[in-house]
């Protein structure tokens, strides 16, 4: 499986683990690329890949030709409507690369 995990160098770090453990390609989603956290996820099987959830098309980008895209909420960090754009733009930019599941 190929995954897409948003939040990747947050509250799913644990999860890009588990599913690199696993054999799962996965693309750990991050704002900072080169920054520490995701310097720390480490493993053959895991992509580090730069997402902005304000800007649909760099998931969209990162979703091409994945099975799934694990995304949580963003209230923590951008407050409700900030949550509710993320949430519009991540269903949105799966919707547009086809990809089959959204958790």
């Amino acid at each position: 499986m190929e995954a897409l995990v948003l939040g990747a160098t947050g509250r799913f770090a644990a999860l890009v683990q588990i599913l690199g453990d696993a054999g799962h390609h996965v693309r750990a989603a991050t704002r900072d690329p080169d920054g520490p956290a995701a310097r720390s996820l480490k493993g053959a099987e895991v992509e580090v890949v730069r997402v902005d959830l304000d800007q649909r098309e760099s998931i969209e980008e990162a979703a091409h030709l994945v099975d799934a895209v694990f995304a949580g909420g963003t209230a923590h960090r951008v407050g409700p409507s900030g949550d509710l754009a993320h949430g519009r733009n991540i269903v949105d930019a799966a919707r547009a690369a086809d990809v089959p599941h959204l958790v």
